[in-house]
């Protein structure tokens, strides 16, 4: 099984430290024009970021917020009062983090707010405003109808809260922020899951758990396929980096990985599921009323019946073009013993196309070698790894279009 990938970490920090106080976290470096810097450090910096698309090509899965600037001259100056304890690191945090909550409300991140002395600013009217935003999104991960900093306390309330979690943080640093990042994270991952949003390998999950009862310094790693289809995957040990002991696993530590692994949601693969389920209705033509479907649900909260139903006429679709054949819509699907209203059944809610019509579309993907059908990367799948299992050759229609 292929080694994983460590998680990523990036500093939002004027001070930045050059290496962490574990080696099983990636420190990301930040681009910065030409050059790599070890953080977001200053204003224009950001400006670069966004106006010349600079933004690193792997997302981070871990973002630490200092709350304190003192070294970035490229500011508007702050007022006297104000000046070594400029808080506009939270104005920094506050809009990447919520690029990030923004552009993929299924990619699991963590991230924490530190500094050595927060109190100094913590009634300034900024300060208070972006941390009120920072705040916000960590709630927005508490469970339905849990409190928080901000869900849950009246207008009036809102300020003091703010001012008082200001206030607490002092005396912190990379070093002790890191961890209440990576619970989040943990936290994240396990919520995408659980909405079947991520998908686990079953395979990778359970020999982590094996590794963990026997050899956890074999460094096993979590793997799973993400919402866009792509996979991923994260050696255990970075998951769990703040349990262990000297970047050693203690018993401990492997006792609270176990407990987390078997909190989540592992139904198995139904991409590969509904692949063997599509072999039996189209190459050994059994009754596609006889045959089990597994219990769940796809990415659209569809019963799994529906996609798998989906998949046969795509499926069909593709052997009868792949031979020659230009049979109707309604036929293709007499031959597999299922009908256009159970194929409308999915189509019909997600892309307001009836199965005829998402033929046509299918055959003008046919000519140009581009998947026509935006979104359903999960159909392009089982499409693809059809005809790389079937046929051992590459599914023609490149994409799709997310």
């Amino acid at each position: 099984m292929s080694e994983g990938r460590k998680l990523r970490l990036w500093l939002i920090d004027d001070r930045p430290v050059s290496e962490l106080e574990t080696a099983h976290l990636e420190l990301q470096s930040v681009p910065n024009g030409e050059d790599e810097d070890p953080s977001l450090g200053t204003w224009a910096q950001h400006l670069r970021l966004w106006s010349d698309h600079r933004f690193p090509r792997h997302e981070p899965d871990l973002i630490l917020i200092d709350c304190r600037f003192e070294d970035d001259f490229q500011y508007v100056p702050m007022s006297e009062s104000l000046r070594g304890h400029d808080p506009r690191g939270l104005l920094h945090g506050a809009i990447f983090i919520a690029r990030m909550f923004g552009r993929d409300r299924f990619h699991p991140f963590g991230f924490a707010v530190y500094s050595m002395d927060a109190s100094a600013f913590q009634q300034d009217a900024y300060a208070q405003t972006f941390m009120g935003f920072l705040l916000a999104m960590r709630d927005s991960t508490l469970a339905e109808g849990k409190s928080g900093f901000v869900r849950g306390r009246k207008d009036r309330e809102l300020v003091a809260s703010c001012s008082q979690e200001l206030a607490r943080t002092v005396s912190q640093n990379p070093a002790s922020a890191w961890g209440p990042a990576l619970q989040m994270y943990r936290q994240r991952l396990r919520e995408v899951i659980d909405l079947q949003a991520i998908v686990v390998d079953k395979e990778s999950w359970l020999h982590c758990l094996d590794a963990l009862r026997t050899s956890p310094d074999s460094n096993p790693a979590l793997a799973w396929r993400r919402f866009d289809g792509e996979q991923d995957r994260v050696q255990l040990s970075s998951l769990f980096a703040d349990q262990l002991q000297a970047d050693r696993w203690t018993p401990q530590a492997a006792q609270k990985a176990m407990e987390w692994l078997e909190s989540l949601l592992v139904l198995g693969d139904y991409l590969g599921d509904a692949r063997i389920w599509v072999h039996a209705v189209v190459i050994d033509q059994q009754d596609p009323e006889g045959l089990p479907v597994p219990r769940g649900q796809d990415l659209h909260g569809q019963r799994l019946t529906r996609f798998f139903h989906a998949c046969a006429g795509v499926v069909a679709w593709y052997e009868d073009r792949r031979a020659g054949g230009q049979q109707s819509s309604s036929n293709l699907l007499l031959g597999l013993g299922l009908s256009d209203k159970q194929l409308n059944r999915y189509f019909k809610p997600l892309l307001d196309l009836p199965w005829g019509k998402v033929v046509d579309l299918l055959d003008e993907g046919w000519s140009t070698g581009i998947w026509p059908l935006p979104g359903q990367w999960e159909l392009h799948r089982v499409a693809r790894d059809w005809a790389t299992h079937t046929h051992k050759c590459e599914f023609p229609l490149t994409g799709p279009t997310l």
